[in-house]
């Protein structure tokens, strides 16, 4: 029977739940996980995220439906795919309407 909507990848995976230290690391059984900066937040510094330890070795760290780090099972790092979709949902404001100057409030 297939399973629609779901990512099988993550639902089959050993899932730990950590918080991310001052210094935007993550920390699991002697390993340590550098985040990237995220466009949508600066740090991820006392934020929870999940880490998802794949059958294959990889690893994937998730905040929340974001998926903020990618790394094979080597250890290296790769930088997590750059979603678009999310502009066709949210246009920016210059197609749609202009940006008001106001000067009602200069003196």
């Amino acid at each position: 029977m297939p399973v629609r909507g779901r990512d099988l990848d993550r639902i089959f995976s050993v899932q730990h739940e950590r918080v991310v230290a001052n210094d935007n690391t993550v920390r699991l059984a002697g390993r340590v996980w550098q985040l990237e900066r995220t466009r949508w937040r600066g740090t991820l510094a006392g934020c929870r995220v999940r880490i998802c330890e794949h059958l294959d070795g990889r690893v994937t760290i998730v905040y929340g439906p974001h998926v903020v780090g990618r790394y094979t099972a080597g250890g290296s790092g790769s930088a997590p795919q750059k979603i678009r979709a999310r502009q066709a949902v949210y246009p920016l404001l210059s197609e749609g309407k202009k940006k008001q100057n106001r000067t009602d409030h200069v003196l």
